[in-house]
């Protein structure tokens, strides 16, 4: 299943980047662009997965967990605070927190959680970052800037 939308998503990038502008106007281009990531969306909706600590899948819906959102927003405030990944995942694990897989936290799934795009309402089609994707945002954008500036140094 996640081949089919890998591969569809390279087809489709080499096709619009490459053939396309030579056969249409920027604007059916703009349009082209629109239909298709809202039908990968479309399509990645249909399955069920396993989304995201902080949300559940209600029918179609993508919701917010609240229990998983409280780690969530907490683990973003006591980075932001100046606490280490590592002391984070201590914590975490020392209180039975797991991750949505049901395992303990590492400083790389922090990390991984830190820069996830989604917590701030975004998603990423393809190498494209769709504004208003079908999370609803869990954290302000600031609070997520900060985050990554500290993950970065």
């Amino acid at each position: 299943m996640c081949v089919y939308f890998i591969l569809h998503a390279f087809l489709f990038r080499v096709y619009f980047y490459s053939i396309a502008p030579k056969l249409f106007s920027e604007e059916e281009l703009k349009t082209l662009g629109e239909r298709v990531a809202a039908q990968i969306k479309d399509n990645l909706n249909r399955y069920t997965f396993c989304p995201v600590l902080g949300y559940d899948i209600d029918g179609k819906e993508i919701i917010i967990n609240a229990a998983e959102a409280g780690t969530v927003k907490n683990i973003f405030e006591r980075f932001s605070g100046g606490e280490t990944l590592k002391g984070i995942a201590e914590n975490l694990n020392s209180r039975c927190i797991t991750t949505k897989r049901r395992r303990p936290f590492s400083e790389a799934a922090l990390s991984k959680i830190i820069r996830d795009i989604r917590y701030i309402g975004k998603e990423k089609v393809g190498e494209h970052t769709v504004e208003k994707g079908s999370f609803p945002p869990l954290i302000c954008r600031e609070l997520f800037d900060k985050c990554n500036q500290l993950l970065v140094r």
